[in-house]
């Protein structure tokens, strides 16, 4: 198991490069550990977004309200509405396949 966290500046956020690190980062795992498939867990609505679009499917999702210790939540809203943690599960062939077209894109 690999817990990796990826953080973009602010004044490069929106240009994909968080997809690409993502990609990237499953690309030299499924590589070194030859694995097919793997679990990654999204916090952020944007992060669930960029998930959906390279090719990952939600496995469950578990609402921040739901986090509650002695009764009381846990978390407070998120920056940016996220409402939970989505498990996701992604393909490592997928996953390459948005890797090689986000190369290509970079080439143009």
């Amino acid at each position: 198991m690999f817990n990796i966290a990826i953080a973009v500046h602010p004044n490069y956020m929106g240009t994909g490069i968080a997809q690409y690190l993502v990609a990237q980062t499953w690309f030299i795992f499924a590589k070194a550990c030859k694995w097919d498939y793997g679990l990654i867990r999204v916090v952020a609505a944007k992060s669930y977004h960029m998930a959906k679009k390279l090719g990952l499917k939600e496995l469950y999702f578990f609402p921040y309200a739901n986090y509650k210790e002695h009764g009381k939540p846990v978390f407070e809203p998120m920056y940016d509405n996220a409402e939970g943690i989505h498990m996701m599960l992604g393909k490592a062939d997928d996953i390459l396949s948005s890797l090689t077209k986000l190369d290509e894109l970079s080439k143009l």
